[in-house]
């Protein structure tokens, strides 16, 4: 680890944060113009499937571990990322179920077709 930063709390104890490197203080006790320069990447697009739900999380997780994202706005994203991808799922489930009901409604159809039928020989 680095070296603590130099400065004081308002209370007067010694902030324990590690300094930038190459400043004497923390990321809070060092004036916004010598702070080191954020690179700012653009989010990927809005998800429209599992694997860009996916590759958002990656985005999200490699933005915070380089300090380009702080931890709230990370949480709120990814709370958001989990929130569409438990959606996504019911949604996928509802299709199915709605496929499967379409299909059985096609076998009762057919069963119906064909109890006329016999019932028309006889």
């Amino acid at each position: 680890m680095g070296r603590r930063c130099k400065a004081t709390k308002e209370d007067g104890s010694p902030c324990w944060s590690y300094a930038i490197t190459g400043q004497p203080t923390c990321y809070f006790h060092t004036p916004p113009h010598l702070r080191p320069a954020k690179k700012t990447a653009e989010p990927p697009p809005a998800p429209e499937s599992m694997a860009d739900a996916a590759s958002y999380l990656a985005w999200i997780c490699e933005q915070t571990a380089t300090g380009n994202l702080d931890d709230t706005t990370a949480r709120t994203l990814v709370q958001t990322m989990n929130t569409y991808m438990k959606a996504h799922r019911e949604a996928v489930k509802e299709e199915k179920l709605v496929e499967k009901m379409k299909s059985l409604e096609e076998q009762i159809k057919q069963l119906q077709r064909a109890r006329q039928a016999i019932q028309h020989k006889e």
